[in-house]
């Protein structure tokens, strides 16, 4: 091979690395296509904008329900839109397989509620996500508190509600 054979060989080569390494691919699970591509504060907005359009979305939306009361002192109200109301068989299947848990269409009781978690974004890395909340009860055993409904609330990067709160 000659010498100008060779270099076109290894410029081709180099090429043909750089489009391999600089391909992105994604999880298979990342519907945003937005793992490691962008800045925090980014990647943040984007996370915001998207529950944002998923809570307008369930503003008129029926809502079902997994009540959890007697077991955990909790139910969630999901308030699914009409392009996602194929969630409901998992939602239905994750809820009954909990210690008696009772998925139905409806809202939860509103008699002794200590707190509420709002705007609980249940997948950020999918656009169809679901927006629900999780309503906590008044219990003998006290199972849940101020200031345990707080951490779980945080945790759950929702907006925490408490019972001496106007809304």
């Amino acid at each position: 091979m000659n010498r100008n054979a060779q270099n076109f060989m290894v410029i081709c080569s180099f090429t043909l690395a750089l489009v391999a390494c600089s391909s992105v691919s994604y999880d298979q699970h990342d519907t945003l296509k937005d793992d490691h591509l962008s800045t925090h504060e980014a990647h943040k907005k984007e996370e915001h904008e998207l529950l944002e359009h998923r809570l307008e979305l369930s503003a008129s939306a029926e809502i079902f329900s997994c009540h959890l009361e007697e077991s955990l002192q909790q139910c969630r109200e999901y308030p699914i839109p009409k392009d996602v109301q194929f969630k409901t068989k998992d939602l239905a299947k994750g809820c009954e397989s909990m210690p008696k848990g009772k998925f139905q269409k409806g809202e939860c009781p509103k008699f002794d509620v200590i707190a509420k978690c709002e705007s609980i974004m249940r997948n950020n890395h999918d656009a169809q996500s679901l927006v629900y909340r999780n309503l906590y009860y008044k219990s003998e055993s006290g199972m849940w508190n101020e200031k345990e409904v707080s951490r779980v609330c945080q945790d759950l990067e929702g907006k925490l509600v408490l019972k001496s709160d106007p809304k």
